[in-house]
């Protein structure tokens, strides 16, 4: 029982991330269409491309962790007026869109 148990373990990690780099894609695509605003909180994509936070929160940190994306200074989020942890892309990808 233990062999079928780590084995759906396992099957159930290696399906996970197929879907996860279609999702990077999607992001990254996202970010290079609205290229005139250059910092996003996890609220303002998930509210634009109609995507649950916790699904983005899960994949930024994910980009954040592999250097996809960076930091910015905290602010208040555009929709809610809260305050918030941008993302944006890196210094040099930023330079293509100028």
């Amino acid at each position: 029982m233990k062999v079928n148990a780590i084995q759906t373990q396992i099957d159930s990690y290696h399906a996970h991330i197929p879907k996860s780099a279609v999702q990077h894609q999607l992001i990254l695509d996202f970010i290079a269409s609205e290229f005139t605003v250059f910092d996003w909180s996890i609220n303002e994509p998930a509210h634009a491309m109609g995507w649950r936070h916790s699904t983005l929160s899960a994949r930024l940190n994910e980009m954040l962790k592999s250097k996809q994306l960076v930091e910015c200074e905290h602010r208040k989020d555009r929709y809610s007026n809260v305050m918030c942890r941008p993302i944006t892309l890196d210094t040099k990808q930023l330079e293509l869109f100028h």
